[in-house]
C-alpha cells in the first residue's frame, strides 16, 4: 500500500500540475504570459517526475529533484515581490524608503537558494539509501526551512498590502501556495528533529500540489482580464540568468567529479578535488568575460523586454560617469566610456575643438594616439557631421558616402563616428571601435547614442569654456604683470645707461670700476627675480602681414641659431623660392622658437636637419632632431597648453601654444610626432601666397 501511495502521489501531482500549465496557456493566449509563473508550475511537473524517477525506477536524481525545488521556490518569491512592486535590482532594494522587513525578506530569498545548492552539490553524506529517502542532511534541511518561512512571510506581506479591492484576483493563489510552503514547513520541521524525512509525509506532496493547483487556477481564471505581470529590472533577471548558468554548470562539474572518483580507483579523490578546482577557476573565468556578459546582455534584452536598453539605468549610468569627480579618468576619458559602454565598444578616441577651426585628438580608451590627426572645418567629414549630425558606419554603407581621412586606417577595428553637437555646433566626435557583439546597429541603438551624445557635449563645452575662462585669466594676469616689469626695466636702463655715459670719463677710475661692477650685479640679480616670477621669454613686436621670402626667413633663423650647438642644417627641395604672407616678426619667433626647441633637446653631438619643400600649395617645413623626444601623452595633453613648460623657470610654457595659434592664424598649422630617446619632427605647414 505504501509502494502503491508513493507512486501515486507524483503522478497525480504531474497530471492537475499540467492541466493548470494547459489551461494558464489558453487563458493567457491572447495576452502577456507571466514567465515566473508558467516556470513554476514548469519545474513542479520537473519536480515530481524526478520524485517518480527515484521511487519507481531507483534512478539516483535525487540531488537534481532538490536543485530544481530550489528553483522553483526561487520563482515564486520573484513572482511574489513582483506582486509586491519589488522593481529595484537586488543590490539596490536597500534604496527602498518603505517596508525593511520587505527588503531583508527580498535579500535572504535571492540568496538562501546559493547555500542550499552548494550544500547539495557537496555534502557527502546526502545519499539515496531506501524509500525513506535520507537520513542525514540536516544542513540542507535547514536551508529549505529557511526558504519555506521567507516564501509565507512574502505570501502575508503581498495580502497586507494589497489593496482590498484587489484581494478577489490574489488570494486563491496566495492561499494555493500557503498550502504548499506550509506543509513544507511540517515537513523540514520534523525532519530537523528527527535527523530524516517521513517517507508518509513525502509522499503527501503530490495531492497537496493538487490541491493548490485547484486554488491557483481559480486565481488564474479570475485575472485573465487583469493577468498579474512581472516588471523585473534588466539587472535582477541579468544576475538570475548568470546564477541559474553557474547553477547548471556546478551540477554538470559535480556529476562529472562523482563519476572521475568512482572510475579513478586510489587517485579518485585526487582527481576528483583537481577537476572541481580547474572546474571553478573556469567558472570565474567565464564570469569575468566581458564578452560572455555583454552576450548574455542582448540576449535577455532581445528576448524577454520590449525595449533593448533599460533607458532609465542607461540615463543614469551616463551622468554619473561624467560627474566622478573621483575618478582618475579626465572629462573626456570619461565621456569616451559613457558613450563606448552603451554598445559594449572595445575603446574609443575623442577628437574637440576650441576654435571652431581645427579638431584634434584630445582623449583615448584602449584605442591608442593617432599622428598627424588634426581636421580643419573645411575638410569633408567635418562639414558632413555639422551639417547631416549623422552617426557614420565605418563598416557599412556610410564609408562610400564620404571620403574619410586616411589616418582613419591606421585604427584597428574603427566602426562608429558619433558627432558631438552643442548649440547646433559641432563640438567634436568621437570614433568607437568595433564592438564585441558584433551586432548590427538598429534604430534604438542609434538614438540612445545621439542622446548620449548630447549630453556629453554640454559637460564638454562646459568643461572647454572653463578652461578657456581659466586661460584668459591667466594672460590678464600676464598682462598686469606685464606691467610692473616694464617699470623695473626702465629702472635698470636708466641705471645702465648712466653707467655707460660715465664709462668713457671715468673708465680710469678705480672707485667707478667697482661701482660700475655693483651696479651690474645689481641689474643682473634685479633680471633674475624678474624672470623667476614672470617667467619672461616674450617676444618682439609683431609687423603687419605681408609677402615674405620664406626661405631667406629660414635662413635668417638659422644663422641666428649657428652659435649653439647642434648647428642645424638646411636642405631646400622642389624649389628655391617660396613666397608667404604674414608677419616676418612673428614667424621669425615661431620658426626660432622651433629651432631653438630642438637645439635644448638634442646633446651637442646630435643632428638637427631642417627639411625645405612645396606640396598643393603648401610650404612645408620638417625640422628634425635626435634629441631626447617626447612622449604621446604629453603631446596631447601638454605641449600645446599654455604656462605648461618643462624647462622651469627658464620658459613661460606659451612658445609651443603661441607658435601653433601663430600658424593657424596663417591658413596653416604645426604637427608633431616624437619618440623618447629616439627624436622628434616638428611639421610646419603655412600656405604659399
Amino acid at each position: 500500500m505504501g509502494n502503491e501511495l508513493g507512486l501515486l502521489s507524483p503522478v497525480v501531482g504531474i497530471i492537475f500540475n499540467f492541466i493548470l500549465l494547459v489551461t494558464y496557456i489558453r487563458i493567457t493566449a491572447t495576452g502577456k504570459l507571466n514567465w515566473m509563473l508558467f516556470g513554476s508550475i514548469l519545474l513542479t511537473i520537473v519536480i515530481f517526475l524526478l520524485d517518480l524517477s527515484l521511487k519507481a525506477f531507483s534512478l539516483p536524481t535525487l540531488s537534481i529533484l532538490y536543485s530544481f525545488e530550489v528553483l522553483r521556490n526561487l520563482a515564486w518569491f520573484c513572482l511574489l515581490l513582483n506582486m509586491l512592486g519589488v522593481k529595484a535590482d537586488i543590490f539596490t532594494l536597500a534604496q527602498l524608503n518603505s517596508n525593511r522587513n520587505l527588503v531583508t525578506l527580498a535579500l535572504i530569498a535571492l540568496a538562501v537558494p546559493c547555500f542550499v545548492l552548494i550544500d547539495i552539490l557537496f555534502y557527502e553524506e546526502l545519499q539515496i539509501t531506501n524509500i525513506e529517502l535520507i537520513t542525514q542532511g540536516t544542513w540542507v534541511f535547514s536551508g529549505f526551512l529557511v526558504m519555506v518561512v521567507i516564501g509565507l512571510a512574502l505570501i502575508e506581506q503581498v495580502i497586507r498590502n494589497t489593496r482590498v479591492d484587489h484581494i478577489w484576483h490574489i488570494k486563491f493563489l496566495c492561499l494555493g501556495l500557503g498550502i504548499v510552503f506550509s506543509f513544507d514547513l511540517y515537513v523540514y520541521s520534523d525532519a530537523i528533529l528527527l535527523g530524516r524525512i517521513n517517507s508518509l509525509f513525502w509522499e503527501m506532496r503530490g495531492f497537496i500540489s493538487a490541491i493548490s493547483t485547484i486554488l491557483i487556477g481559480v486565481s488564474i481564471s479570475r485575472t485573465k482580464n487583469k493577468p498579474i505581470q512581472m516588471n523585473v529590472s534588466r539587472k535582477l533577471v541579468f544576475h538570475t540568468g548568470i546564477l541559474l548558468v553557474a547553477g547548471v554548470y556546478l551540477l554538470l562539474m559535480a556529476a562529472a567529479g562523482y563519476y572521475i572518483r568512482i572510475f579513478s580507483g586510489e587517485w579518485g579523490n585526487v582527481l576528483q578535488i583537481f577537476f572541481w578546482l580547474i572546474s571553478l577557476s573556469l567558472l570565474v573565468v567565464l564570469a569575468l568575460s566581458g564578452r560572455l556578459r555583454g552576450y548574455l546582455k542582448f540576449y535577455i534584452s532581445r528576448n524577454l523586454f520590449s525595449t533593448k536598453y533599460d533607458y532609465r539605468e542607461e540615463w543614469l549610468r551616463i551622468s554619473r560617469t561624467l560627474s566622478q569627480t573621483s575618478s582618475d579618468e579626465s572629462l573626456p576619458e570619461r565621456a569616451i566610456r559613457a558613450i563606448a559602454e552603451i554598445v559594449d565598444s572595445q575603446g574609443g578616441g575623442l577628437w574637440l575643438t576650441t576654435n571652431n577651426q581645427h579638431y584634434d585628438q584630445v582623449a583615448q580608451k584602449e584605442f591608442g594616439w593617432i599622428e598627424h590627426n588634426s581636421l580643419t572645418r573645411e575638410s569633408e567629414l567635418i562639414s558632413f557631421l555639422e551639417n547631416q549630425k549623422w552617426i557614420i558606419d565605418i563598416e557599412g554603407e556610410d564609408k562610400n558616402k564620404l571620403n574619410l581621412p586616411t589616418w582613419i586606417s591606421a585604427i584597428a577595428n574603427p566602426w562608429l563616428i558619433i558627432p558631438l553637437v552643442s548649440d547646433d555646433k559641432l563640438l567634436g566626435f568621437v570614433i568607437l571601435k568595433k564592438s564585441r557583439l558584433n551586432t548590427k546597429m538598429n534604430w534604438e541603438d542609434l538614438d540612445l547614442l545621439k542622446t548620449a551624445a548630447r549630453q556629453t557635449s554640454s559637460y564638454l563645452g562646459q568643461m572647454i569654456a572653463s578652461e578657456a575662462l581659466s586661460e584668459a585669466r591667466q594672460f590678464t594676469a600676464f598682462n598686469q604683470m606685464s606691467a610692473f616689469v616694464v617699470h623695473d626695466i626702465k629702472t635698470l636702463n636708466s641705471q645702465l645707461s648712466l653707467m655707460v655715459s660715465n664709462s668713457a670719463r671715468h673708465k680710469s677710475n678705480p672707485a667707478f670700476i667697482e661701482d660700475m661692477i655693483k651696479t651690474t650685479e645689481h641689474a643682473v640679480n634685479k633680471m633674475n627675480i624678474l624672470l623667476q616670477h614672470f617667467k619672461s621669454n616674450s617676444s618682439g613686436e609683431s609687423g603687419g602681414l605681408q609677402t615674405i621670402d620664406f626661405v631667406q626667413l629660414v635662413k635668417n633663423v638659422l644663422e641666428s641659431k649657428k652659435q649653439t650647438k647642434p648647428v642645424p642644417q638646411l636642405e631646400i627641395l622642389n624649389t628655391k623660392e617660396m613666397y608667404i604672407t604674414g608677419s616676418p616678426n612673428e614667424l621669425f619667433s615661431a620658426i626660432g622658437h622651433i629651432v631653438q626647441n630642438a637645439q635644448d633637446a638634442t646633446p651637442d653631438t646630435g643632428e638637427i636637419q631642417l627639411v625645405l619643400s612645396s606640396e598643393n600649395s603648401m610650404c612645408i617645413l620638417r625640422v628634425l632632431d635626435n634629441g631626447i623626444g617626447m612622449t604621446q601623452d604629453f603631446i596631447k595633453t601638454k605641449l600645446f597648453r599654455p604656462f605648461e613648460s618643462t624647462k622651469g623657470l627658464s620658459g613661460m610654457g606659451i612658445g609651443a601654444y603661441q607658435c601653433r595659434e601663430t600658424l593657424r592664424g596663417l591658413g596653416g598649422d604645426l604637427k608633431v610626432s616624437s619618440q623618447p630617446d629616439v627624436g622628434t619632427e616638428f611639421v610646419v605647414t603655412i600656405p604659399l601666397s
